[in-house]
């Protein structure tokens, strides 16, 4: 089995996130715990684990505040997609690049399970993965926010990846420091 510690902070303000990744033959597992102030400011305590299989599509996932425990969400809520998307955590971009590169693609747009942990509200929402660079240590892909319908571009980032699809750097938001 392979462990990896990862922990991000924010570049926005006070927060951070710990992640155990864990490789068991065909399965990867994600555990984490994300810190961060609601929008009145008040620090949050949430934890979510995800069930991949080994190209990163999504088996289950979990969401639960451990501040406010009632608060949760689910595999029961992901939406027609392979991948769940977790704000605020830089994680859950690596599981469409580590898929795009399993296939072999440059471009991948796709249709993604999109969890407010903060708000603990679900969304589908459209996201374009670009491959602008690719070295053996270090990568990065674009990341788009998308209108389905027109295709229209609402956020964009430059996600600078480890050797494990693992973000590096997201501009303006988060840094890994561990």
């Amino acid at each position: 089995m392979q462990v990896q510690d990862v922990v991000w902070e924010s570049l926005k303000g006070v927060g951070f996130e710990h992640l155990v990744l864990k490789t068991a033959g065909e399965n990867i597992f994600a555990d984490s715990l994300l810190v961060y102030p609601d929008s009145s400011g008040k620090l949050q305590r949430i934890k979510y684990s995800i069930t991949m299989d080994d190209s990163y599509s999504v088996q289950n996932f979990h969401v639960q505040s451990l501040t406010h425990p009632n608060q949760k969400v689910g595999v029961s809520d992901l939406v027609d997609s392979l991948f769940v998307d977790i704000f605020p955590s830089p994680f859950t971009n690596t599981l469409p690049i580590q898929w795009m590169r399993s296939q072999f693609l440059q471009v991948y747009e796709i249709e993604v399970t999109w969890v407010d942990a903060l708000q603990f509200k679900t969304k589908k929402a459209s996201q374009r993965y670009t491959e602008l660079k690719n070295t053996p240590e270090q990568s990065v892909y674009r990341f788009e926010s998308i209108d389905a319908k027109t295709k229209e571009v609402h956020f964009s980032a430059d996600l600078t990846v480890d050797k494990d699809c693992l973000v590096l750097e997201y501009p303006g938001y988060f840094r890994r420091r561990l």
